[in-house]
């Protein structure tokens, strides 16, 4: 809801919008409302700015709308979902956590966001610590190698690769191993948690995923349900497409319908249709919806 607008003056709230003077102290308002109005008007122009793919003027207009009213919620949530995707988790939650001491009401979403970015940069900082320990072990081996050929050069031996360095080949009586078909286990891990839509492709121990989700929050979850499936070495989402970069889900709660959802999230309640259209795998019908169920907000 937007804070009455008082006199800078005397404090008052007895406001003239016609004649934009206070009735208490009759100071003119007029140029105070047109600063009063510019967090506003910086938010929808970085909107604007993120809808173009100019994200670094984006931040800065966000940046300028938080300077201007540091109470402006929309703002926190936005540069916070900024941060989070160019991987500056600390900063974003930060923000999240603000915007959750604004509006307590809206904890449940919130807190949320802050426990996906909190799994997010854990993962990235597990995913880098791998990394360190692979490039290690890899320069570790090159340098004995390296030693190895300096003496075969130095007294014309050749010193064999031991079983670390190079596999043995399978004795007669012994089958290769056959390839893991990785594939088949992600489609049935995907089939389990009722994923559709959603094509794997297989290139040894690589997967790639292709299709469309509807906020990042569901590209999220499809790493992380690839994260605990053995035998994979690494994860190409680049051919998942989000619908939604700025969208959310919203739990529904005791008394809540789509008109009232609309008002909250849109600012409009006649924008319940489009609610609708968006959710009608998960609503039968307008007037039927239960708390407990998830709405997806596009934003």
């Amino acid at each position: 809801m937007t804070e009455q607008l008082k006199c800078p003056v005397c404090g008052s709230s007895r406001i003239d919008n016609d004649k934009n003077i206070c009735l208490r102290c009759k100071t003119d308002i007029q140029l105070w409302k047109k600063v009063n109005d510019l967090p506003i008007s910086y938010y929808h122009r970085a909107q604007y700015l993120i809808e173009k793919g100019r994200i670094d003027e984006a931040v800065k207009m966000l940046n300028t709308v938080l300077s201007l009213d540091s109470g402006h919620y929309d703002s926190h949530l936005l540069l916070g979902g900024i941060l989070a995707n160019s991987g500056m988790y600390d900063k974003a939650i930060a923000l999240w956590e603000r915007a959750l001491r604004i509006k307590p009401d809206n904890s449940a979403e919130i807190q949320l966001l802050i426990d996906e970015a909190i799994k997010r940069k854990k993962a990235e900082a597990d995913k880098k610590e791998s990394l360190r320990t692979i490039l290690g072990y890899k320069i570790k081996s090159i340098l004995i190698v390296a030693v190895f050929a300096a003496v075969a050069l130095v007294t014309g031996i050749m010193l064999p690769l031991g079983p670390t360095f190079r596999e043995s080949p399978p004795k007669p009586h012994e089958k290769a191993l056959e390839p893991v078909n990785l594939k088949v286990k992600v489609e049935r891990v995907f089939n389990n948690n009722n994923i559709t839509g959603i094509q794997v492709a297989q290139r040894e121990s690589i997967i790639f995923l292709s299709g469309e989700v509807n906020i990042v929050q569901d590209k999220y979850r499809l790493e992380n349900i690839i994260r605990e499936i053995d035998g994979i070495d690494a994860l190409d989402l680049t051919g998942i497409k989000t619908l939604y970069p700025r969208g959310y889900y919203y739990t529904v709660r005791e008394g809540d319908n789509l008109w009232n959802i609309a008002e909250k999230t849109f600012g409009n309640g006649y924008k319940y249709e489009e609610l609708y259209e968006i959710n009608h795998t998960r609503i039968l019908s307008p007037s039927i919806i239960s708390p407990g169920m998830d709405i997806l907000i596009p934003y």
